[in-house]
C-alpha cells in the first residue's frame, strides 16, 4: 500500500527510483532509501508518512472525492482509537512507532461558533509527531491540513474551516 501511494502520488516513476536506489546501495536501510527517494520528489519522510497515513484514513465511507487513494471507498475502513460525539473532547494515548492513530470527531455543529481548534501535547523525550487534520465539509468536500511536532511541545491548530460548515473531521495521529 505503501508503494501504491507513493505512485498514486508522484506517479510510477518514484517506485522506479526507490528500486533503483536499492540496487545501488544495498547496504543502505530501507527507511533511508525511502526518505532519499521522498525526499527527491520534494517531501520529507515525516510529511510522507503523515500524508500516507491521511489517505488510509480516507477510506470506506470516510474517503472524499478527490483525496486520498483513487479507489479508496473500495478500500476496509481503519477503525478509529476514539470518536468524540462532543466538542471540546480529550483524547490520551500513544503512538507506536511507524503507525498512526485515528481520531474522529462528529456532531461538531452542537451550536458551537468560530473555528475547529485541535491541541497536541507531546511529553519531553517523545518522539516527533505529525498529525493532519481531515476536514470533511457538509458539501461534501473535504481538506487536510498538516501539523508537526516537537517533543515537549503543545500545538494549537485552528481549522481554515469554521465549525459550522464541518460535517466530521478526523484527527491522524503519525509516528
Amino acid at each position: 500500500v505503501w508503494q501504491h501511494w507513493m505512485s498514486e502520488t508522484f506517479g510510477i516513476e518514484v517506485v522506479r527510483d526507490f528500486w533503483q536506489l536499492r540496487a545501488e546501495e544495498p547496504g543502505s536501510g530501507v527507511l533511508e532509501s525511502y526518505a532519499q527517494v521522498l525526499e527527491a520528489y520534494g517531501l520529507s519522510w515525516a510529511e510522507s508518512w503523515s500524508r500516507f497515513t491521511a489517505w488510509n484514513y480516507l477510506t470506506a465511507n470516510r474517503a472524499l472525492p478527490g483525496m486520498g487513494y483513487e479507489e479508496a471507498s473500495h478500500y476496509p475502513l481503519g477503525p478509529a482509537v476514539e470518536t468524540l460525539n462532543v466538542y471540546p473532547g480529550t483524547v490520551i494515548g500513544v503512538v507506536e512507532r511507524l503507525a498512526a492513530d485515528f481520531v474522529r470527531l462528529l456532531d461538531l455543529d452542537g451550536g458551537w461558533d468560530g473555528d475547529l481548534e485541535i491541541g497536541l501535547t507531546l511529553p519531553e523525550g517523545s518522539e516527533v509527531l505529525t498529525a493532519v487534520l481531515v476536514l470533511e465539509r457538509k458539501d461534501g468536500t473535504g481538506a487536510m491540513e498538516f501539523m508537526e511536532m516537537s517533543s515537549g511541545t503543545t500545538l494549537w491548530h485552528t481549522s481554515s474551516v469554521a465549525l459550522h460548515d464541518i460535517a466530521a473531521a478526523g484527527v491522524i495521529i503519525a509516528n
